[in-house]
């Protein structure tokens, strides 16, 4: 059903976290909806999400996205402690949520946000959430879940030769698709060269144990896969989904690591139903 209040135009500011660090934010939709906070993968940016911000959704739901310290418009500090501590990423989420108001949003995370999540539900538990989507993502660092091509090109965008960083980003930012847009491409390509090298090194590496966490969590999870993705094996969230108690996992067939811009559409479709049902839970 149609609200009767329009989507609010993008509101643009800055929040600033416990350590200092400032990260840009972005509102958008209904305000008096129910809110979506969209996290954003490695060396990417906010400005991903333009297929679900610029969509229907708009319409009844109340529309987060920001960029990651060291991504984006967001501060960059070079000293890798920014990124290595799991507390700072917990506390950073906690304060958008915070300067937005937000009461029980979802949390759509993909790839490297599910770091984020697990970050932020170790540090400060599932109380204030409704629910979590996690996309193409791993929740664990076994090896088997991350698949080798894609590793030698994060190592290869940390490296300080501009020539090679350049080469390796062009080819994992090729890699997250399987029929790019020409446009989108170039978005996604200058989104993501904006992110320094020492940044990307900082990022890597970090343990992951997001099953601790999705072993007890009591909220609607729901894990959203393309079966085409050539970063994050689809079995990395079959074996999300089973360590998850109640959670449910949909695979996009025509999608690699990216289907909510691939199969946008079916994407929406399925993450308005998901959040209303959280919200009726």
């Amino acid at each position: 059903m149609t609200t009767s209040i329009g989507p609010a135009p993008p509101a643009l500011h800055t929040v600033t976290g416990p350590d200092g660090v400032r990260v840009a934010v972005s509102e958008s939709g209904n305000r008096d909806g129910p809110a979506i906070v969209f996290i954003h993968g490695f060396s990417m940016g906010q400005l991903c999400w333009f297929r679900q911000v610029e969509s229907r959704l708009s319409a009844r739901f109340r529309l987060v996205t920001y960029d990651l310290r060291g991504h984006g418009a967001s501060d960059k500090p070079m000293e890798p402690k920014f990124y290595r501590e799991g507390e700072r990423w917990a506390d950073e989420l906690a304060a958008v949520m915070a300067d937005a108001g937000l009461r029980r949003p979802v949390l759509v995370a993909w790839s490297y946000g599910a770091r984020i999540v697990s970050d932020y539900l170790a540090r400060h538990g599932s109380a204030a959430l409704a629910g979590i989507n996690l996309v193409g993502t791993r929740t664990n660092s076994d090896p088997a879940f991350v698949l080798a091509r894609a590793a030698v090109h994060q190592q290869g965008m940390a490296s300080p030769d501009l020539g090679a960083n350049i080469r390796h980003t062009i080819a994992f930012v090729e890699s997250c698709a399987l029929d790019w847009n020409e446009a989108e491409f170039r978005r996604c390509l200058a989104m993501s060269m904006v992110v320094p090298h020492e940044v990307r090194a900082a990022l890597m590496g970090r343990p992951l144990d997001a099953d601790a966490q999705l072993r007890s969590v009591a909220l609607p999870v729901l894990f959203s896969h393309g079966r085409q993705d050539a970063i994050v094996p689809v079995a990395a969230s079959q074996h999300g989904q089973a360590v998850t108690p109640g959670a449910t996992l949909s695979v996009f067939e025509n999608s690699g690591h990216a289907p909510f811009m691939e199969e946008a559409d079916r994407f929406n479709d399925e993450l308005s139903d998901f959040v209303l049902g959280c919200h009726r839970a």
